[in-house]
């Protein structure tokens, strides 16, 4: 951005057009790493100030089936308890249920503030430095701070489930093969986390229909903005990329059956 710069070029620098540059991103990021220490100043209170029942919201059963899973190559499922984040818990694994309960919560927050710095450099990189910003704001403290202070499952699904939610769009836009075989991969991986991931599937062949009736001329142009967008994208490649996202999110959903 020149010094001479206009309020029209500031707006479109800071909130219409996408980061680019090194010392533009130099400087976002080092306003980035501001929110880490005040991320897990506020995580570490909600450790020591809530949550300290490890009887509630099937905690202790997702330590026992942690338990059973920490020999397995693949996680085990229990009757009702997803198998990926007892699996991933056991990278701090302790002999003492309440240590071990301690060090899976400070892993939970150590995966939110992974996602959230994610979140931070594809919202700046996709959209604009402040909307990227506050994007990464409302997810870190909204979001996975919400849930990150708890023995669960949640970071690990909304982590997933963002990554996939990305890939579909972008699919959507254009469909190469490994935005279909990314979005296969993390839909998988979020159901592991959590199965109540499953209505995204129905929501993305739904923006798909309505994607292919913008594109036809059968509703307003404004509903896909541009037709003229992605003009790459196919049908027959986004069916197949479709199969192909849906036979590795099979695969990773019933890995251990195989």
């Amino acid at each position: 951005m020149p010094p001479t710069a206009t309020s029209s070029e500031v707006i479109n620098f800071l909130f219409i057009q996408p980061l680019r540059g090194r010392r533009r991103w130099l400087i976002y990021l080092a306003m980035v790493t501001l929110f880490v220490p005040a991320y897990f100043y506020l995580g570490g209170q909600l450790l020591r100030q809530t949550n300290m029942d490890i009887m509630a919201s099937d905690q202790l059963a997702n330590i026992w089936l942690a338990r059973e899973s920490k020999e397995d190559t693949f996680p085990l499922r229990s009757s009702y308890i997803q198998p990926l984040w007892p699996w991933v818990s056991t990278f701090v694994l302790d002999k003492d249920d309440n240590t071990y309960f301690l060090r899976g919560r400070q892993l939970n927050l150590a995966i939110g503030c992974a996602a959230t710095l994610l979140i931070f450099v594809i919202g700046a990189a996709l959209v604009a430095p402040v909307p990227g910003y506050m994007m990464g704001l409302v997810a870190g403290c909204a979001v996975f701070l919400q849930r990150a202070h708890y023995f669960h499952p949640e970071p690990l699904l909304y982590s997933f489930f963002a990554v996939a939610t990305l890939l579909m769009v972008l699919s959507l836009h254009c469909n190469r093969w490994w935005f279909h075989l990314g979005w296969g991969i993390c839909f998988g991986l979020a159901y592991l986390a959590k199965a109540s991931v499953s209505p995204l599937l129905a929501v993305y062949f739904g923006a798909t229909v309505v994607l292919l009736l913008g594109r036809n001329g059968w509703l307003p142009a404004w509903i896909i903005h541009d037709r003229t967008v992605g003009a790459d994208w196919s049908l027959g490649r986004h069916i197949a990329g479709i199969c192909l996202g849906l036979f590795f999110a099979a695969a990773l959903e019933n890995a251990e059956n195989v």
